[in-house]
């Protein structure tokens, strides 16, 4: 099989409850924007420091209003990029000291800024947060990357991406992620972008060559949700059906190959 051109970000993780560990999915805050939920972001955070949930940015982690942007977020945000900016690292470095964020992807929100000027406002943010502990990196995830999690001594596959669609019904956010299945095989597969969040489970016969058998193996798919209330936002101006708020929570066991998603 030929090797594919692609970074594969390991990584060891401690247990937070009784043999198995947990990775919550954190990302479309819009911060800035008018409607962005500041305190159930701050809630979900703290949940994560007190529990020793790690957490992988999902991407939009501001608003980033351009004059080129879509909808009224130039005029209607608060604040400008940097300050946006700032603000997010002040909200990640308690994270980024304990070794729980793992990293951060980007996404479209944030890349408005290398699109006028050339500067990677994710980039930027890992660089920062990677100086709060000895020997610990903020890695950065760009738009899409794969993950190999070991818990004891289970081992998960996952794919994560900010994502691209214009789905706005629940059944086409779906196919907008499970379209990744396409050519992605991992266990579980996440995306966010979509301001929504769900998740489906399909089961697929597979050969094992260790064990000479079929056997089952399941596909998880999932949206990974947002910060953004619907009311006043620019997805009610334009019709758009409301989504989930908040991060699922994916649940890796050690004792026997299993996880368990929670929103």
């Amino acid at each position: 099989m030929k090797k594919a051109n692609k970074k594969l970000f390991q990584h060891e993780l401690e247990f937070n409850g009784s043999k198995e560990a947990s990775v919550m999915l954190f990302g479309d805050l819009h911060y800035g924007y008018p409607t962005c939920l500041v305190s159930l972001v701050q809630e979900n955070l703290k949940f994560c420091l007190d529990r020793g949930i790690y957490l992988i940015g999902m991407g939009d982690y501001i608003e980033c209003g351009t004059k080129d942007s879509p909808g009224d977020s130039l005029f209607s945000q608060q604040g400008n990029a940097q300050t946006q900016m700032d603000f997010i690292i002040e909200l990640f470095k308690p994270l980024a000291k304990e070794g729980l964020l793992l990293g951060l992807h980007s996404g479209n929100h944030c890349n408005r800024a290398f699109k006028l000027l050339g500067i990677d406002i994710v980039k930027n943010i890992c660089r920062e947060l990677s100086h709060q502990r000895k020997e610990y990196s903020c890695r950065n995830f760009e738009y899409s990357s794969y993950h190999l999690f070991r818990v004891g001594k289970e081992s998960y596959d996952v794919f994560t991406t900010h994502g691209i669609s214009g789905a706005r019904t629940p059944e086409t956010k779906m196919r907008a992620v499970r379209r990744f299945g396409e050519y992605v095989d991992s266990e579980i597969i996440a995306m966010g972008h979509v301001h929504d969040i769900a998740t489906s489970c399909f089961n697929r016969y597979a050969i094992s060559k260790s064990r000479e058998r079929v056997e089952w193996r399941k596909q998880y798919y999932l949206l990974t949700g947002s910060y953004l209330a619907h009311e006043g936002s620019y997805a009610e101006s334009h019709g758009m059906i409301p989504g989930a708020l908040g991060s699922p929570k994916i649940k890796f066991l050690a004792d026997r190959h299993d996880v368990f998603i929670s929103f």
